[in-house]
């Protein structure tokens, strides 16, 4: 199932990048930067959820250990 997942990627950034001829490894460049962008956003997201539930005591003191 990976496999095909893998190859559906590969098809996505080829689709993305084959009209940038001249610019060919600055399109991809950006597009991985915008991507690692996003899931960094992701992860800033998440770390705030998870502090807010810290705050609210939600999580018992183990889960605190293991997420932090």
């Amino acid at each position: 199932m990976s496999r095909y997942i893998r190859a559906a990627v590969l098809q996505i950034i080829h689709s993305r990048t084959k009209y940038l001829s001249g610019y060919f490894n600055y399109g991809i460049y950006l597009w991985w930067f915008g991507y690692l962008e996003k899931i960094q956003a992701a992860l800033v997201a998440l770390s705030r959820d998870i502090t807010l539930l810290h705050k609210l005591r939600k999580i018992p003191m183990t889960m605190k250990r293991f997420l932090c």
